[in-house]
């Protein structure tokens, strides 16, 4: 048997999920300083080619191994959807958008997405969120402006700001689309078939704008990083979590990268951790549980 607790939704909530949550924050976290290194020698869109490339690769190996190769060509028509509007598309505008906002700006504005995925719910699918959840939703988003404060950059284009809107609001609508219309397919197939979609439709891009010199030896190792760890098994771990738990609370996420990032700038770059850190993460790990947990216990089986 595992403690699991039930939301007000109806869907549980284990323990290891909301592990596995802090686990793809930590990552996702981490892809900000894989960026700083890679981006500026291959440029943003070869850059997210290669990411891709790499992570449909990773993805690939795991799919043959567990012999569901067959299955990657099912749904061709609702993979290539997810793959544009949850990597290729979102993927481009935030690099696009990162080269006039800073990290810290671009950081909470990818923070919108929880916001963007809920209204989607609400509005377009009719689902509920209670009060408890809507305040959570509040706490976080607060929280990473808390955070990030003393590191915005307003200085950044209009274009920049709404390109990195759009990226968050495709991020909560392709989460929605993949748990209503790909929740038959086994995760890991939705997580290959939908990298391999988005690099295909890389390809032409990547063509055009693929740097003349080739990048470094530390470049190349900051991409593998980045296609590898920070998307390949990251959407190992996030598609399996989102079919499980549903999209507002697996989206809850995006208020945990922040924090993470600031926390491996700390420990890589040597930069300082403020009280406004201190305070930003204390309230984005509230709003996680308000979002994600009840006050109501239950056991459940363990899964198979």
């Amino acid at each position: 048997m595992s403690t699991s607790v039930t939301n007000g939704a109806g869907v549980s909530m284990r323990v290891d999920h909301a592990g596995l949550m802090l686990l793809l924050g930590a990552i996702w976290g981490a892809s900000f300083l894989f960026m700083r290194v890679a981006s500026p020698e291959f440029g943003p869109t070869g850059l997210i080619f290669v990411r891709l490339v790499i992570a449909s690769l990773l993805l690939g190996s795991i799919v043959a191994i567990q012999g569901r190769t067959k299955e990657l060509f099912q749904n061709p028509v609702q993979m290539i959807i997810l793959g544009l509007t949850s990597s290729a598309i979102p993927f481009s505008l935030f690099a696009y958008a990162t080269l006039s906002l800073s990290a810290g700006f671009a950081s909470v504005l990818n923070a919108t997405a929880p916001f963007f995925g809920a209204l989607i719910g609400v509005l377009v699918l009719r689902d509920s969120l209670t009060r408890q959840q809507w305040i959570g939703l509040l706490i976080g988003f607060v929280g990473v402006c808390i955070l990030v404060w003393d590191k915005l950059d307003w200085r950044g284009s209009a274009v920049s700001v709404a390109a990195c809107l759009v990226a968050a609001f495709l991020y909560g609508f392709s989460a929605h689309f993949s748990k209503r219309k790909l929740s038959h397919v086994h995760p890991v197939v939705v997580a290959t078939s939908s990298q391999i979609a988005a690099s295909l439709a890389m390809i032409p891009i990547a063509w055009m704008t693929w740097p003349s010199q080739v990048p470094s030896t530390t470049s190349w190792l900051a991409a593998l990083m980045l296609g590898g760890l920070c998307t390949g098994i990251a959407l190992a771990i996030y598609f399996p979590l989102l079919h499980s738990i549903g999209p507002t609370r697996t989206m809850t996420i995006a208020y945990l990268i922040p924090m993470f990032g600031v926390m491996w700038g700390a420990w890589f770059l040597k930069e300082s951790i403020s009280a406004s850190i201190l305070a930003g993460g204390s309230l984005i790990l509230s709003g996680l549980v308000c979002v994600t947990w009840s006050a109501t216990p239950v056991l459940l089986p363990t899964e198979e």
